[in-house]
């Protein structure tokens, strides 16, 4: 897995389904992510650059992409309140 800068682009509808298109800063090549995964946080707004975990799966020849919280860094430890 990799860890990339990417700005999150507008919308589209791909069959009935919402997408944001996702660029790359580096590669400008441009991915699909379902709105609702970039929606899990509230404060994460289009227009705008963010990191973003990269892992390519060679067997489907496929990359997927999931957004890191900008708030929680891999690795970071926090204590949380309960």
């Amino acid at each position: 897995m990799n860890e990339i800068c990417c700005l999150i682009k507008n919308e589209t509808t791909v069959d009935d389904k919402n997408f944001y298109i996702i660029q790359e800063s580096d590669s400008k090549k441009e991915h699909l992510i379902p709105v609702n995964q970039i929606h899990t946080f509230k404060n994460i707004k289009p227009f705008r650059k963010y990191n973003f975990l990269k892992e390519n799966n060679p067997n489907l020849n496929k990359t997927y992409l999931s957004i890191i919280h900008p708030d929680f860094k891999i690795g970071q430890e926090r204590d949380l309140k309960i």
